[in-house]
């Protein structure tokens, strides 16, 4: 299902849209992407307040976090990267969100069945990782692997360094 969290800032009177229907202004703006949605505040703390308590009421929105939130999820704050909102959402099971502003405009869009921007914490989101070759332990079981621990577990088995990774190989799949 659709959630339209600029629809819900438009009823609220923190976003403007033109006679199309498109977004034409205002204190505060969602961009949707897919299961994760920023939102851009400029009114100040009180609009991110208000904009905070319209979007925890809109239909599909599981939580809205703050910049609080951000270092656990490992966002940068808003005043250290422009293309961090100031608030971001995450859609309820079964839901995505759409940049449109109104029910009229989205109803024409495309409707996916896959997204992304999910929270990778989401148990439904988990997916199966088989490895095989000369490089790994035969039989062994990882049980959960966090979506960290892929790209240098691969870039190990093909001798390749990755010094910015935040998390050494996996040495439960390494052959020794």
């Amino acid at each position: 299902r659709r959630s339209l969290p600029n629809d819900a800032l438009r009823a609220a009177g923190l976003l403007r849209v033109d006679s199309a229907g498109h977004v034409a202004g205002g204190e505060a703006r969602a961009v949707a992407n897919g299961g994760s949605s920023h939102v851009y505040v400029t009114g100040g703390r009180t609009s991110i307040e208000r904009a905070r308590e319209v979007l925890a009421a809109a239909p599909g929105v599981q939580e809205v976090l703050g910049p609080e939130s951000f270092p656990a999820l490992g966002l940068p704050q808003p005043a250290e990267d422009p293309t961090q909102g100031d608030l971001i959402l995450h859609a309820a099971d079964g839901w995505f969100f759409t940049s449109h502003a109104s029910l009229e405009q989205a109803a024409g869009a495309r409707d996916y069945r896959g997204t992304h921007g999910h929270r990778p914490d989401a148990a439904g989101l988990h997916a199966g990782f088989i490895a095989a070759g000369p490089s790994i332990t035969i039989g062994a079981r990882l049980g959960l692997l966090d979506q960290l621990d892929v790209a240098p577990t691969a870039a190990a088995i093909l001798g390749i360094k990755l010094p910015a990774a935040m998390r050494p190989p996996s040495a439960q799949i390494l052959r020794r």
